[in-house]
Parts: structure tokens; sequence; C-alpha cells
């Protein structure tokens, strides 16, 4: 009973970096073309739209199959934070087989992945500043899956 446990942890893992990888190989096929248009913004809106809404439905799909709403609950929250703090943006440069940039100013202005950068007196949002963000996100994500789990 608990290698099945591990098992559904270890499915629930994966199938959260396969959302990220997922949507960054699409982040990094369009995001390009539309930077250099006025569609650049929309695109952004309906990328994440997009992004929602299939997390969502496959916690819906994990729900319908497995009748587990504290999981089905903890993989969008989890996916909501792994987002709110960068993960897809540090998979997309992987992607892209590109070393994150020294300076993303752009990322200044959200809200949570800016707080290292602000913390640590920076100007701008840096490699290391982001992955303090991402560290942090992926440690608070396994915290609330876990104790959602328990529930």
């Amino acid at each position: 009973m608990g290698n099945e446990k591990g098992e559904r942890y270890w499915k629930f893992i994966l199938s959260l970096l396969g959302i990220f990888i997922f949507l960054a190989l699409i982040d990094v096929k369009f995001d390009d073309p539309f930077k250099a248009t006025d569609a650049f913004w929309l695109y952004v809106d309906l990328y994440w739209i997009f992004a929602y809404a299939l997390v969502i439905v496959m916690g819906l799909t994990y729900f319908l199959i497995t009748r587990d709403k504290s999981e089905s609950v903890a993989f969008m929250i989890a996916f909501v934070i792994l987002e709110k703090t960068g993960l897809e943006d540090v998979i997309y440069y992987m992607i892209k087989q590109q070393s994150l940039p020294m300076v993303m100013d752009h990322l200044m202005k959200h809200p949570v992945i800016s707080v290292p950068a602000k913390t640590l007196g920076l100007s701008t949002v840096t490699p290391l500043s982001l992955m303090i963000s991402v560290i942090i996100g992926i440690l608070v994500a396994t915290f609330v899956a876990k104790k959602l789990k328990e529930i």
C-alpha cells in the first residue's frame, strides 16, 4: 500500500513537471514571433488562460480517476505556486539552451518573483534571485501538497 502512495506521488510530480515543460515549449515556439508585434500582450494573456485551463482540466480529470479531492486540489495549488515563483521562466531558458539573462527587468514588476530581488537589495531580478524564488516555490508547493494530502 505504501508503495502505491509513493508511485502516485511521483506521478503527481512528473505530471506537474510535464505541464511546465509543455507550456515552456509553447512559449519558446510562439514567444519570439509575437514580441515584435502589438499582439504580444494578447499572446501572454491567452497563454496563461490556456495554462490555467489546462491545469484545471488535469486536476478535475485526476479527481474523476482517483476520487481524491485533496490531491486534485493540491495539484492545482502546487501549479499556481510554482508558476507564480518562476519555474516556467527557468524551464523556458533551459529549453532554449540559454543561460538566464543577468538582468530581467520585466520580472521586477512581478509581485512574487521580485520579492527575493528586493529583499537582496537588487534593482532587477537576476539569475540568483530568480533561482531563490523558484526554490522557495518548490518548498512551499511541496509543503502545501503534503498538507493537503493529509486531509
